[in-house]
């Protein structure tokens, strides 16, 4: 008898959990330019200071490219994709929680290791959870993540310095990347074929196309 079964689309909420994962990224990434001006009065910062911050960032962001690369493929997806999510939001709460200017760049620094693996392990879901003819609109909806985040950022982190000040924008931007990792580790499987919410019909869509 012919199976008339219709397919799921589970990947789209895999489309939508990786760009909520790498928007809260992005914001965690932005937010720093929005309080700099008190961060800067705060611990007497000179622009240097500044521009260092920046770039213990994009150094450690960098360095842990290719090794969590080597994780990934090693140890799977989930796991690690999960882990960072959740470094990153202890990151976040660090740099509101420093009291001097070396636990400020270390909670940068921290924060641009947490961020590295992310963007790889959303790539490899992208490859493994969207056929060939999707992957296009699959990264564009990867890519524009990252651009959303400024978008709402500066006039959230204004709001809540207003409402009780710089600090607060690192403590209340730590909460949502716990609560997405948790999500995606209980949801969100590295192949279709481990999914219980990808039927059979989708994992063959995905193969096939």
């Amino acid at each position: 008898m012919r199976n008339t079964t219709s397919k799921t689309h589970f990947r789209w909420v895999v489309a939508f959990m990786f760009f909520i994962v790498y928007m809260i990224a992005g914001a965690d990434r932005a937010n720093i330019g929005v309080v700099v001006p008190f961060i800067k009065e705060d611990f007497h910062l000179s622009n240097v200071d500044i521009g260092l911050l920046a770039s213990l960032f994009y150094i450690t962001y960098a360095l842990v490219q290719i090794p969590i690369g080597l994780a990934y493929s090693k140890f799977g997806i989930g796991k690690i994709l999960s882990l960072s999510m959740i470094l990153t939001s202890i990151s976040t709460l660090f740099i509101g929680l420093a009291s001097n200017i070396f636990q400020l760049k270390l909670a940068r620094a921290l924060l641009g290791a947490s961020e590295g693996p992310i963007n790889i392990g959303i790539i490899s879901i992208i490859n493994r959870w969207f056929p060939a003819k999707e992957k296009g609109l699959a990264t564009g909806i990867f890519m524009s993540s990252i651009k959303f985040a400024p978008a709402f950022v500066p006039p959230l982190c204004a709001l809540i310095i207003m409402q009780w000040g710089w600090r607060e924008v690192f403590y209340i931007f730590s909460i949502p990347g716990i609560i997405i990792a948790i999500l995606w580790l209980f949801f969100i499987k590295d192949d279709p074929t481990e999914s219980k919410y990808c039927n059979e019909q989708e994992r063959s869509y995905i193969t096939n196309n």
